[in-house]
This record gives structure tokens, sequence and C-alpha cells, in this order.
């Protein structure tokens, strides 16, 4: 039912996949770990099995680390190209579309739906430091987003609302001593500084995924966790962290040359030829 080749040439991919950085390399170590279960798990799939995906993904999200749930789920799609690769086509944020805030809703269900959406905040003290140690600015040289160090140095009057986890809480506090039954407009006339996070909230309050559920300012933060899902998108593979500002990558690792075009087929780039891959080991 499946191709199990391809599963085998992702885990060879993974045994080739090295990095320096201790945490990294753990993330990697049980990846390959992962593979030894998700490939035994695929030469058991039947045809005749009933809801054979479903039974396979929730097995792998109890036995598979994250890393391990991502390999998974990304193998579940390669069969069913003509289901998912329409589904590039909408996965942009229309970002030239203004969202005006509905200052007519009720504070309480506001603060109702913060604590819903930001659930996963409850178990970060943002009143320590290291849950505040990093700013987001952006760099007069390049006008791009950078990282700095709050208690080191004198960023915080450039921050960037870079950092929803720690705003949903302030805003949260704010809401939690004001009447209920009045509006969010009236709230945002006392406190303006939370129209961004209410904003912000009534975006993403009805997309699944629309947030990054982690602290994006907390001193354990490293490049990885926030971009490897945007690299991927351009080709980018084996993910290695040189500190925790920047990372090195692998872009197209396996991609033909012009005289190649003709012959190879674009979608099985991805992982090496499992020969291939034997004979680098």
């Amino acid at each position: 039912m499946w191709e199990n080749q391809l599963v085998r040439r992702a885990a060879r991919n993974a045994n080739d996949w090295h990095v320096a950085d201790e945490r990294q390399a753990g993330r990697v170590e049980r990846l390959r770990a992962d593979f030894d279960w998700i490939m035994a798990r695929a030469d058991l799939l039947s045809p005749e099995d009933e809801l054979p995906w479903d039974a396979l993904y929730r097995a792998g999200e109890a036995a598979l680390s994250l890393e391990g749930q991502e390999a998974l789920v990304s193998l579940m799609f390669e069969p069913h190209a003509e289901l998912v690769d329409g589904l590039a086509a909408c996965m942009h944020a229309e970002e030239d579309v203004a969202h005006r805030i509905d200052g007519a809703v009720r504070a309480g269900d506001v603060l109702a739906a913060l604590e819903s959406q930001y659930d996963w905040t409850d178990g970060i003290d943002y009143d320590s430091p290291d849950a505040q140690a990093r700013v987001w600015y952006v760099s007069e040289e390049k006008l791009e987003p950078r990282l700095g160090e709050r208690h080191e140095e004198p960023l915080e009057p450039y921050e960037q609302p870079l950092c929803p986890g720690r705003d949903a809480v302030r805003m949260r506090r704010d809401l939690a001593g004001f009447d209920p039954a009045d509006s969010l407009g009236a709230f945002l006339l006392r406190h303006p500084e939370h129209r961004h996070m209410a904003r912000r909230l009534q975006i993403v309050g009805n997309i699944e995924f629309g947030e990054i559920r982690d602290n994006t300012i907390g001193a354990g933060m490293i490049p990885i966790d926030l971009l490897r899902c945007k690299l991927s998108f351009f080709g980018a593979t084996k993910f290695d962290p040189r500190s925790d500002r920047w990372l090195r990558i692998t872009m197209y690792q396996g991609a033909p040359f012009p005289d190649e075009l003709a012959t190879l087929d674009p979608d099985d780039l991805v992982y090496p030829p499992l020969e291939e891959a034997v004979a680098t080991r």
C-alpha cells in the first residue's frame, strides 16, 4: 500500500544528518529510532485496513517524537499528490488586506477567547528574566528581524510585536479587571497598548494552526524551532544550528542539473536514492 522504498530513503536521509549542536543532535538521534518504528509499521499496512492512515497517525502521535511525527505526516502526503499539490497555492498570507478590529464584541467574550487560544501560556512565567530574555527588532542596515538581549542592550524602545504569548498574558490581566459586559472598543480606549493583540486574536482565533505556540522571547529559544517549517518550503533540509542566532541549512540536495531536468521527476528528489545513500555511508 505504501511506498516502503520512500520510507527507507527518508530513513537514510536521517542517518546522513549530522550536527554539532547537542540539543538538535539528540533530536536527530531520536528521529533515526523513530524511523525504525515507522518502517516496521509501514510493512504491516494493508489496503484492507479500516482507516489505515488514521490508525497509523494516531499510533505515531503516541509513540514518536515531534521530529518523527513530522516525518510521518510528510511521508503520508506523498502518495496523494492529487489531494495536496493544489494546497500550495493557498498557503500564503494576505498581508495587503487590513483587518479592522471588531470593537463591538463583549470584553468577557474576548477574555474567554484569549484563555482558549493562548491557554499554552499558563506554563510560562513571563515575570521571570529568562522568559523575557530576548527582544525582536528590525535592523537599520538590512531591515530584517533581529534578536537581541533585553537585559544587556537598550532595545526595548524598538521592540516588534513578535511575542504574542507574553502580550496575550498582559492583555488577559487587564481584561480580568474590566467589566465583562462592556465592549472591546471601550477596553482599548483605556488600554490602547493592546490594540495589536486584539487584532491578532481576531485574525488567528478561527485558524487552528495560526499561531506559534511557544515563547518567542525566551532564553532557550533557538532559530530552528521557528524557521524549520518556513525554510522547508524553500527546499532546505538538514538544519544545523550554529548558535542561538542562526543556523546552517542544506539547500536543494539532490536537485537536478540543467541537462537532467527532462529526465528526472522533480517530486522525487527530496530524499536520496537508496543505492547512493548506502554508498556514501
